[in-house]
């Protein structure tokens, strides 16, 4: 985790983003949460996210005022967000959001 200036935790997580990861994502969340009101989650280095992976999104919107997922269209998460409808109740955005 990463912390911009302008006061955003920045959770980059890569590669796989299921079942076998979800502990130390689930920390790192929970972590920025704790830490943080406003947390961006890049998803750009995703190469495959589950319905694990998407509720441990879900659970940390609920956790922080400001939940902001990074994902490019045409990116493996950002399809998996899209065909779960989860990019319905999340702020998802091609770009870190600005200060």
């Amino acid at each position: 985790m990463t912390v911009r200036a302008d006061g955003w935790a920045v959770l980059s997580v890569t590669g796989d983003c299921d079942l076998a990861s979800a502990p130390a994502l689930r920390a790192d969340l929970i972590r920025a949460a704790r830490d943080h009101d406003r947390v961006v989650v890049d998803l750009r280095g995703v190469s495959f996210i589950d319905s694990v992976g998407l509720g441990l999104l879900i659970g940390a919107a609920r956790r922080v005022s400001t939940l902001v997922v990074v994902a490019e269209d045409g990116d493996p998460a950002h399809r998996a967000l899209r065909s779960s409808r989860v990019e319905e109740i999340l702020d998802v955005r091609a770009e870190f959001p600005q200060a």
